[in-house]
């Protein structure tokens, strides 16, 4: 078998070409190095969600395990969050008043005060 050279020009020009090739497919092809980075970055999102999640679940674990053993933590759970109260207790809800001082320097101020029942 002959070996077949080409001419300086074209070998040189054959060469750039396949070179050119290889380092677009490298660079933007499906596996490229900008599909990497893409990868990446995704990656490390989901890794910061997983964390996040993670933490949140612990959490929830605690309040669980808090509800289930701690009855005062689910007594004030239950005042707090659903407005329950024990026998014999009455529950006093009172608007939020401020001091006459108060009302006259507001009221100088041209500021609107909260009408009081």
């Amino acid at each position: 078998m002959k070996a077949i050279f080409l001419p300086g020009k074209w070998r040189d020009i054959i060469l750039l070409v396949l070179m050119g090739a290889i380092v677009g497919f490298t660079l933007f092809g499906e596996n490229g190095l900008t599909r990497l980075r893409e990868l990446r970055r995704q990656r490390d999102e989901l890794l910061l969600e997983i964390r996040t999640l993670k933490e949140y679940n612990s959490e929830l674990a605690r309040e669980v395990k808090l509800l289930q053993h701690d009855d005062r933590y689910l007594e004030r759970i239950a005042r707090e969050e659903l407005g329950l109260t024990g026998p014999n207790e009455i529950v006093f809800r009172f608007s939020r008043m401020l001091p006459p001082a108060a009302e006259k320097s507001k009221a100088k101020a041209g500021l609107k005060l909260p009408r009081s029942h």
